[in-house]
């Protein structure tokens, strides 16, 4: 648009200002600590530490999407922590690749590619479940998509564990790197602002509940279980004191400590609507 913008002479300046102001836009968003606070706004779920503490399933499954290496490192723990449970593979033969490299046997693998979007991922657990009505099962996914994992589980009365992995790479929290413009911090605010706009859209087709402004935790029809696992650390800065109110605002997606400069790990269970 800049660029098109640019080649008309009338429009010349337009086009100059299009591009700055995108340029800008950009290297805002690459900061990792303005990143940072784009993923923390967008989920507030923390990989569970130590896993052994959350109730052993008998399938983990594993599914395929952005941050793959935090998945393929998540599911490795849990493989290791839990004594070899099965691990099913929603994703494309090179995720199962990675899984092998990571120490998981290909004999305890099952690998399902069929479902692309995170929509059908669900709907394929629902299905695995109904098949399978003694087995239980626990989902590993970025942390960054769990809430939507969440709420697609809510919608479809599933009772399943959910372990959310780390970001391939976590921004710097404090220093003067933070400040410091970088592809993977991009990537990750990337990322964040996608799951937004998700979240957005699935309330909007009515694939999930949606939930207003009031609603406290006592509504919820999924129960979460929380850990302090260490915050960002007492002299981390927030970049307004805007973003504290709307991470307050967030928190009736899982029960989360009321002081907000802190993280939680989180183990949860979704169980049916009563």
């Amino acid at each position: 648009m800049g660029l098109v913008l640019y080649q008309r002479p009338q429009l010349r300046r337009l086009g100059i200002a299009w591009l700055s102001m995108l340029s800008c836009s950009y290297a805002v968003l690459a900061c990792p600590a303005v990143a940072g606070e784009l993923a923390d706004l967008a989920s507030s779920y923390r990989p569970v530490r130590p896993v052994e503490s959350v109730p052993r399933t008998e399938s983990v499954i594993v599914l395929g999407g952005d941050n793959s290496a935090g998945r393929v490192r998540e599911a490795a723990r849990v493989y290791l922590a839990w004594a070899a449970p099965s691990i099913i593979v929603l994703g494309e033969d090179w995720f199962v690749d990675h899984l092998r490299e990571a120490g998981i046997p290909l004999s305890r693998i099952r690998q399902e590619a069929g479902p692309a979007t995170t929509r059908a991922q669900m709907e394929w657990v629902r299905d695995y479940i109904a098949a399978h009505e003694a087995a239980s099962a626990a989902i590993i996914a970025s942390r960054l998509q769990m809430p939507r994992i969440a709420a697609l589980a809510e919608t479809l009365h599933l009772r399943v564990t959910l372990l959310p992995s780390e970001v391939d790479v976590e921004p710097r929290r404090s220093g003067e790197r933070r400040w410091i413009p970088s592809l993977a911090a991009l990537a990750l605010a990337r990322d964040a602002l996608y799951e937004d706009a998700a979240i957005a859209y699935y309330r909007a087709r009515g694939w999930i509940r949606r939930r207003s402004s009031t609603s406290t935790t006592a509504q919820t029809t999924w129960r979460a279980g929380f850990r302090r696992a260490g915050g960002h650390g007492p002299g981390t800065p927030r970049l307004s004191c805007l973003i504290s109110h709307v991470r307050a605002m967030r928190q009736s997606r899982a029960t989360v400590s009321a002081d907000t400069s802190r993280t939680c790990a989180v183990s949860s269970t979704v169980r049916p609507e009563k």
